[in-house]
């Protein structure tokens, strides 16, 4: 659909230009049908994502916090459609681990020349002065080669996805300036999360992203830590 979206407003442009107004009213008129699918058809995917977490929370009544109030900390995983989330205690491991992988992938990039200062836990400058969001997620056995991560919405300028395995090895995935200006719009959200969805396929990791053709990273990853950092070998406050 975004591929012929952009289409058309190269052709409205060609009308105007070439002063054809039975095409221009054509095109626009289009556009504006088209355009307006696409925003309830996100509202739509807000509002199911909302849903299945209201769900989640009726049904366990135990968990009285949000989950997605951690949701780049956490392998929440959707199957058959709903959102499945962990235990408390499962959620404080997993938080545990993203946190020790985030420290290591900013240790490993200090080692490299580049010093990122902590801004809060997912968000670091880069010394070019850019917002840096890291998140993390790990691999579910119920649902392997898939991963669901979340970023504070509209509060960074490029990401990095950590990605753990099943076998406890990760890979970074860094989504500079230039890809999130281009596809940033189109990610969806809730809950003032941005949200990533990662799938390995035929060893490519690839996201998906509403209303866009399916994106190979594999060119977008990089080195970082073989294993999450322990915080007794890492001082934080070093980059704060």
């Amino acid at each position: 659909m975004q591929n012929t979206i952009e289409r058309a407003h190269e052709a409205a442009k060609n009308a105007l230009n070439g002063k054809k107004h039975g095409r221009l009213f054509e095109v626009a008129n289009w556009l504006h049908q088209a355009e307006n699918l696409v925003k309830r058809r996100k509202a739509i995917e807000t509002e199911a994502f909302q849903m299945a977490a209201s769900g989640n929370q009726i049904l366990n009544p135990q968990n009285s916090s949000s989950p997605l109030n951690h949701a780049h900390e956490h392998s929440s995983q959707r199957i058959n459609g709903n959102f499945h989330f962990q235990t408390s205690e499962k959620k404080a491991s997993a938080k545990a681990r993203g946190k020790a992988w985030r420290l290591g992938y900013v240790k490993s990039k200090a080692q490299l020349g580049e010093h990122l200062h902590r801004i809060t836990e997912t968000l670091y400058r880069t010394p070019a002065g850019l917002t840096r969001g890291i998140a993390y997620a790990s691999e579910s056995a119920k649902r392997p080669e898939k991963w669901f991560l979340g970023l504070p919405h509209d509060q960074f300028q490029e990401v990095v996805l950590i990605c753990e395995s099943l076998d406890g090895s990760a890979v970074q995935i860094h989504l500079p300036k230039s890809f999130m200006d281009k596809c940033g719009k189109h990610f969806s959200f809730a809950h003032g999360q941005t949200l990533f969805n990662i799938i390995r396929s035929g060893g490519k990791f690839i996201i998906s992203i509403p209303n866009m053709e399916p994106i190979d990273l594999t060119g977008f990853t990089e080195p970082g830590p073989s294993k999450p950092l322990s915080n007794a070998k890492f001082d934080i406050s070093e980059f704060v």
